[in-house]
């Protein structure tokens, strides 16, 4: 049996150390206050840092300059089919490259959208791509106009490479919050992606190919076009059925380029493969624009984003 006097000690002891305990929280009070207190200044600096300009925003502006006032100038010259570039089987219309144009106006408002705080993390996501595409972009334009195609060809491939990353890590991990982000972040980089789909194409039959629109193209010439216009009509119908509304920019880029196609060829095997192809692809855009703005909440569709983003994005 305890004792009065072991009862005392062992009071005294619980007493004694439950006073140590709440001497040690008191002492650590002022350590987890100094702590509190610099991960406030952190988050404070932090949250300045995201407010000024930063290196990357800077990059963008000045890439975008940079490869805006080269396509510019390159453009007439080079890319469309009535000037001293390489017409080809697959030249599209004439008209069709002002989807270059709309593009640019829409990147010149990405670029300026970029400094304010609601497209921060849209813009996070997309980082120094921007850069280093319109860099490679720039670079891809100036190798066309000089005539090196297999150089064009290969940066041509490169842009679209780029460009794909950071579409794809738009459609996975940065969805459109406002209509800012969808008119300035998400709708650019759909065209550009498509676009740049459409540029390999294009540089691929200046570099394989040698006749234009007026001459009679070969058999494996007609086939290589057919091949290529079917390639954009299922791509069409792939940005139509990626996700249950789909991508309405990317699958009406590619139908307008088929059409573009149709109406500049002369050739009726190729004019007519191309008709069919964008029959095909403007239904998969009337698909995409009714569960896009009348039933949102059903619709057919591929798969998620994340099972056809790449692994490098």
């Amino acid at each position: 049996m305890p004792t009065a006097n072991n009862w005392a000690y062992r009071t005294g002891t619980i007493t004694s150390r439950s006073r140590s305990v709440s001497g040690l929280c008191r002492s650590a009070d002022p350590e987890m206050l100094r702590l509190r207190r610099l991960d406030g200044m952190t988050m404070t600096a932090t949250h300045h840092r995201r407010r000024r300009p930063s290196c990357a925003k800077t990059s963008c502006t000045v890439a975008y300059i940079i490869t805006a006032t080269r396509r510019t100038k390159a453009d007439p010259a080079a890319f469309k089919p009535y000037g001293f570039g390489r017409d080809t089987y697959f030249t599209p219309a004439s008209y069709v490259f002002y989807t270059w144009t709309l593009i640019d106006i829409l990147l010149l408002g990405y670029v300026i959208y970029q400094f304010f705080d609601d497209s921060a993390e849209a813009v996070h996501g997309i980082g120094w791509r921007f850069a280093i595409i319109g860099i490679l972009n720039a670079i891809f334009v100036h190798v066309f106009v000089t005539g090196h195609y297999i150089v064009a060809f290969i940066f041509a491939g490169l842009v679209a490479a780029s460009v794909s990353t950071a579409y794809y890590s738009l459609a996975a991990h940065h969805h459109s919050r406002s209509l800012g982000d969808t008119l300035f972040i998400h709708l650019p980089f759909s065209l550009w992606h498509a676009w740049s789909i459409v540029l390999v194409l294009i540089s691929g039959f200046a570099l394989f190919t040698h006749g234009h629109h007026k001459s009679h193209p070969s058999v494996l010439s007609r086939v290589f076009v057919l091949a290529a216009e079917a390639f954009l009509t299922l791509t069409a119908i792939g940005y139509a059925f990626r996700s249950r509304e789909g991508d309405v920019a990317g699958a009406v880029v590619l139908t307008w380029v088929l059409y573009g196609i149709f109406d500049h060829q002369r050739d009726d095997v190729i004019r007519y493969g191309a008709l069919a192809g964008f029959i095909l692809a403007l239904l998969a855009v009337v698909k995409s624009l009714y569960f896009t703005f009348v039933a949102r909440d059903g619709g057919v569709s591929l798969g998620n984003d994340d099972e056809r983003r790449p692994l490098v994005a």
